[in-house]
């Protein structure tokens, strides 16, 4: 009965110290990728008409506001650049253009965009100027941009009777707004 007792203790000893070496956790490695986006959207009306109408509107400029123009969504800090094509009309028998530089642009928050940055005014050229530099990212971001068409009648000589005699005069530049990671 003692063997059988001692043989009993023996294989429930080696049970309980099988047990106690027994791992009793397991690390498993999580990460968190974050792969970067950014983009840019004509969240607004993609058209801009800066109209001379006045003799005031040729002394003074034209300004015209676009509320909610751009959304971006950008996973961290980014840059907002702009640049323009020439302006241009090419109806009628000649062609005229007219520098990019004389129409600049403001940016500004718009509805719900919180952004913490210093609004700049920018005077569009054909290569990229920094228009809107944001530290932080986010989701939705609106921006209202102020287009301003140059004053102290520097359009005054630019009609020309070869376009249209009886109508406007169109000239014509594509402003093109450009993200990237800062």
């Amino acid at each position: 009965m003692k063997k059988v007792f001692f043989t009993a203790v023996s294989i429930v000893s080696v049970f309980f110290a099988g047990n106690a070496n027994a791992q009793k956790s397991a690390d498993v490695t999580v990460n968190i990728k974050l792969q970067p986006i950014h983009t840019i959207l004509v969240a607004g009306d993609a058209t801009v008409d800066l109209l001379y109408a006045t003799e005031d509107n040729y002394k003074n400029g034209v300004p015209v506001k676009k509320d909610n123009q751009l959304k971006v969504f950008s996973t961290g800090a980014f840059v907002i650049n702009v640049k323009s094509t020439v302006f241009s009309n090419t109806g009628g028998t000649q062609s005229n253009t007219i520098a990019e530089n004389h129409v600049s642009v403001t940016p500004s928050n718009g509805t719900g965009n919180s952004l913490n940055w210093t609004p700049q005014t920018v005077a569009l050229s054909n290569t990229d100027k920094i228009f809107i530099e944001s530290l932080k990212g986010g989701r939705d971001l609106l921006f209202n941009v102020e287009y301003r068409g140059a004053g102290s009648d520097q359009f005054i000589n630019d009609y020309s009777k070869y376009y249209n005699a009886e109508a406007l005069n169109v000239y014509t530049a594509t402003v093109t707004y450009t993200i990237l990671a800062d």
